[in-house]
């Protein structure tokens, strides 16, 4: 976790500065949103993101995928790197984001997107 904080250290005096972010940034401070999801504040693990997860390819053809993130506007932000890889590894697939009106903004113009529900 010492790395991580680390790494995470700069991002967070830029925001502190009100400085953009860059898309390298945003996705640390998202991986490091779920690392420390699963953890308490004694460093005990408790369960949730499974930290032994390894990337497993899909059978078949992936057409459709839908991204739920309907909550807070801040979280919308934090998975925006996510659509732009989710595009990069399935170009055909139809992306649909659904997501609540107040965060609705922030995704409708992405062109990665094909639908916002």
């Amino acid at each position: 976790m010492e790395e991580l904080d680390k790494l995470t250290e700069s991002i967070y005096k830029k925001m502190q500065e009100a400085r953009p972010f860059e898309e390298v940034e945003l996705l640390l401070l998202f991986i490091e949103r779920l690392f420390y999801l699963s953890w308490d504040s004694k460093g005990g693990y408790q369960g949730g993101f499974d930290l032994r997860f390894k990337r497993t390819p899909l059978k078949g053809r992936v057409d459709k995928i839908l991204i739920i993130q309907p909550s807070s506007i801040g979280d919308v932000v934090y998975s925006l790197p996510l659509v732009r890889g989710l595009r990069e590894q399935y170009p055909k697939a139809t992306l649909s984001f659904l997501v609540e009106e107040t965060a609705a903004p922030i995704v409708t113009c992405n062109p990665n997107l094909d639908e916002v529900i």
